[in-house]
């Protein structure tokens, strides 16, 4: 049935539910149409549900389809798979029913819906907001139609900016500005169900593929006005911002609305309702080297030691990890002859190749000994010839192509057959996707047991299921659109409180990826595995980050524009919920790259590291050609090396956010707008990113730009790179003009490599920055080193004298690095929380006592604190608990110091050391 919400104010209703309500209490309300013209409402509906779940959250269903289900009253609505369905909802604080000429008016908290009758129109108001906030209203009309199309009018503020909606690259191409206002988030053409991949054309040229991915989440924001709407179906959806009021035409028939004074509280409560991610391997925040696609463990470490093992060890890079593509398990990929290929394609068999990578279980140790952990590459299809084929066929397993049919076959006749003949893993199929953990993930992942009965014709070695274990730490999931489909298939599906059971392609395809990720996060907990789950994937829709993911971006094209156009889709994506998000670092279609680069690679790897959660060099590697991804072969050696050192040295800031994201659901990289949308200067602008609240970076994605433009928003930012270098930014906001992005560091600098390309990036005053200790030595994320030091377990807090009597604190969050114990809480987490203040012209900086506990978590450790002052500044006295330090007047004679000492960095720039301090104690630092 179709569907259109047009904007029009009349209603009343009939309730099916007591009006009463306590404290506290979720109300839920079914509004049939009653007196309505002959025929019925003028658009058709059934009917229009109500769950008041919060006094700032609406949930709503409407349908035109059936009469209401019983389950509404006794369940209330349905959710999908997209919802946290552990979210407790508080309940509305008041509620009242009213009715006046014809108009049924529900009050609960601080909204207030109005529902007439005759035409069944529902309008929605914030009375939480001065003056009331009309947040929208809708008509609903139905009509026959084939494809079960809906259609919702949206009000729209006067001067609106619209985010979120999920990952699409929007115009114009190339910049990381705008909203989504005035625009269009259009189905591919040729996919009529959601999700895709697709070739993206600028001005008939072709930029590569990009992503569409829909997270049916969106954001109106008129200065201090906001409301969001989460649009809770799981099937196509294509909105229209380009015309008044905005339109949204979908399938599915349920909805949220959530209103409150700001975007952090909106976030807030969407998080509230699609879940808080989980905490990432500690790995994931480091660097991944990647090609599409190394043959052979030998050809790994060929980057692999380069990167770590090169002839100046001043010149090694921390690497976390490294990525597999789709030869670690075989080859014989795009054949000509679809046949061959079917019979050969070792699609879907994720078995580690044993002419080409023999002995994964030693060779991934030793990556692990040069700091290295591993992430395999893996996809939905199996080919006809992969081991495990004909079992999956033989349980239905797979996606079939009716209910009594056998398994839909891809890649024949004229179709894509690049990777094979075969068919794809229905996750929606619950036992199946189980079965395909433990028969085929499993058997990778040190410590988990394979059942070798269960999993007979689907292991590499029957005789020895365990044979291929190794410290995989993520896996790559690819093609999950998915790519290839047949739109007549047949899925397991799922089925609606009220029985109503659900199984075509277009009931599934936009939760495909989400229950492909589920599926590996819950084999993990199934197995009792002691790590943490998380997948790389290049689509989803909203509640994918619930189960441990990061996305990418795609096959990204190699040009710095492309990079711009990507770091627009994360601003959108932060909303969503997405906090880690990376694109191919230097692009994926690197063969198609005209010049310069050097220069471009060194730019694009300078964004992602500040910006990339894992940040991962990547490209296609066609017949061992000569395009290189590291980055100590490509681009800048000592800027690269720069910019990967520096983000390293973030790492405990990046993970605490990490912990808050998953505590509070902050965002982790947020847009510049998201804490400052009063500011209009804020709004749309995408090419200024903040990390937590306190750092602010520009992107830097303008080729042969030596400098740009950045603007501050209200407050006093010191340059993170130049010390002492302050700027006080009114309530206007302050255009830092122009911003040199080039810097001169000689200490890092060689040869004719004199300066180093950077990011702009600002510091709030009165941040406090916990950070590890980062030199040639340092492994990776984890703190390993390459000798046997005390640095390994060093905090330095890097602390911003604040501009003003406040007190500003920041809790650094710490724990294994590597397993789910972060869960249990204290016992496996260990908090420190950090404070700074001004007292009679003394900077005072402490780290309290640590509180809770983790493996392995020092009971000493070093600390140390930059102190950066507004102002060149040399302190009469540095105490630290009250007792002098002694002054040194050289770096490597601080560094080296087994006493407390402290030393004059830079003119505004002073360091304190105190060795070996119990992390039990409070540890303060005065400089007077």
């Amino acid at each position: 049935m179709k569907v259109f919400l047009l904007l029009v104010l009349l209603l009343e209703v009939l309730l099916l539910v007591d009006a009463g309500v306590h404290a506290g209490e979720v109300k839920r309300v079914v509004v049939n149409p009653v007196n309505a013209p002959s025929g019925g409402p003028s658009g058709g509906a059934r009917y229009v549900a109500f769950e008041f779940l919060e006094d700032n959250l609406l949930h709503v269903e409407v349908s035109g389809e059936r009469a209401p289900p019983a389950s509404l009253t006794s369940k209330g609505i349905y959710t999908t798979q997209m919802v946290d369905g552990l979210a407790a909802w508080n309940g509305v604080s008041s509620y009242s029913d009213t009715t006046s000429n014809n108009i049924r008016t529900f009050t609960a908290g601080s909204l207030r819906v109005d529902v007439n009758q005759a035409t069944l129109t529902v309008t929605v108001t914030d009375i939480g907001q001065s003056p009331n906030l009309l947040l929208t209203t809708y008509l609903l009309v139905f009509e026959p139609s084939a494809d079960r199309e809906n259609g919702t009018v949206l009000e729209e503020f006067a001067n609106v900016d619209v985010y979120g909606a999920g990952s699409h690259f929007k115009e114009p191409y190339g910049v990381a500005d705008g909203s989504w206002a005035g625009l269009q988030w259009r189905l591919v053409p040729g996919n009529p169900y959601g999700n895709a991949v697709f070739a993206l054309f600028e001005k008939n040229q072709w930029k590569g593929m990009s992503e569409m991915a829909s997270f049916p989440v969106v954001y109106f924001v008129d200065g201090a006005k906001n409301y969001a709407i989460f649009m809770d179906n799981v099937y196509r959806k294509e909105w229209y911002f380009d015309r008044q009021p905005f339109n949204c035409q979908m399938w599915g028939n349920t909805m949220r609305f959530f209103s409150g004074p700001d975007l952090p509280t909106l976030r807030t409560t969407y998080m509230k309702i699609v879940g808080h991610p989980l905490v990432p391997p500690k790995r994931m925040l480091g660097m991944w080297q990647s090609i599409f696609g190394y043959r052979s463990f030998d050809h790994a470490f060929t980057d692999l030691n380069n990167l770590t093992q090169p002839s100046n060890t001043f010149e090694r890079f921390p690497v976390d990890g490294m990525g597999f593509d789709i030869y670690w398990f075989g080859g014989n990929f795009y054949q000509d002859d679809p046949i061959s290929t079917a019979e050969t394609s070792t699609m879907g068999s994720l078995h580690w190749d044993k002419d080409t990578f023999p002995d994964p279980g030693n060779q991934v140790y030793q990556m692990t000994q040069k700091g290295a952990a591993a992430m395999v590459i893996s996809e939905s299809y199996v080919s006809k010839g992969a081991n495990g084929y004909g079992v999956m066929a033989s349980k239905n397993y797979l996606v079939r192509d009716c209910a009594t049919c056998g398994p839909t076959i891809l890649g024949e006749g004229t179709e894509d057959h690049w990777w094979g003949v075969g068919g794809m893993v229905d996750w929606s199929n619950q036992e199946g996707a189980d079965f395909w953990f433990d028969c085929k993930y499993c058997p990778l992942i040190a410590g988990c047991k394979v059942d070798g009965n269960r999993c007979s014709g689907m292991l590499f070695d029957q005789n020895n299921p365990q044979v291929q274990q190794s410290d995989i730490t993520a896996f790559w999931l690819d093609l999950g659109e998915p790519e290839m489909y047949h739109g007549y298939a047949y899925y397991s599906g799922y089925s609606e409180d009220d029985g109503t059971e659900y199984h075509e392609h277009g009931d599934v395809c936009n939760i495909y990826q989400l229950l492909w990720t589920k599926s590996i996060h819950d084999g993990f907990l199934r197995n009792n595995i002691d790590k943490r789950p998380w997948t790389l994937s290049r689509t989803g829709t909203s509640g994918l980050h619930r189960y441990g993911a990061s996305m990418w971006s795609g096959d990204i094209w190699p040009e710095l524009e492309a990079m711009s156009s990507s770091l627009g889709i994360q601003k959108d994506l932060s909303m969503c919920g997405i906090d880690y998000f990376g694109s191919d670092v230097g692009g994926f279609e690197r063969k198609f790259l005209e010049d310069n680069e050097d220069e471009k690679y060194t730019m694009w790897f300078a964004n992602s590291a500040w910006f990339d959660v894992p940040f991962r060099p990547h490209a296609w590697q066609p017949d061992f050609s000569d395009i290189e991804t590291a980055p100590s072969r490509v681009g800048r050696l000592t800027t690269n090396l720069f910019n990967s050192r520096n983000r390293y040295a973030l790492t405990p800031y990046y993970y605490s956010l990490a912990h808050r994201a998953n505590r509070y659901g902050e965002p982790v990289i947020p847009p510049l707008y998201y804490y400052y949308q009063k500011d209009s200067n804020t709004r749309g602008n995408g090419n200024v990113k903040m990390i937590g609240r306190d750092v602010l970076v520009g992107v830097s994605g303008v080729e042969d730009q030596f400098e740009r433009k950045v603007y501050l928003p209200q407050g006093t930012w010191y340059d993170f790179y130049r010390d002492s270098t302050v700027y006080r930014a009114g309530a206007d906001g302050f255009q830092v003009n122009p911003y040199m992005q080039y810097i001169n560091r000689p200490r890092y600098c060689s040869g004719t490599d004199t300066c180093l390309l950077v990011c702009p990036v600002f510091v709030r005053a009165g941040a406090l920055l916990p950070k590890m200790w980062v030199d040639e030595n340092t492994k990776n994320t984890l703190g390993e080193r390459w000798v046997n030091d005390q640095n390994s377990t060093t905090l330095i807090v890097r602390a911003y004298q604040p501009d003003g009597p406040q007190e500003n604190q920041f809790t650094v969050f710490e724990d294994d690095g590597e397993t789910n114990r972060y869960l249990q809480g204290d016992s496996a987490v260990q908090t420190t929380l950090l404070r700074s203040i001004m007292q009679s012209n003394m900077f005072n900086v402490t780290a309290e006592a640590s509180y809770g506990t983790y493996t392995n978590a020092p009971t000493k450790r070093d600390i140390i604190v930059e102190a950066v002052f507004l102002k060149p500044t040399t302190p009469g006295a540095v105490r630290f608990n009250n007792s002098p330090l002694m002054q040194v007047y050289d770096q490597d004679t601080f560094e080296g110091a087994r006493n407390g000492v402290w030393y004059q960095a830079a003119p505004g720039e002073v360091w304190a050391k105190a060795p070996s301090v119990a992390s039990s104690l409070n540890r303060s630092f005065s400089f007077a």
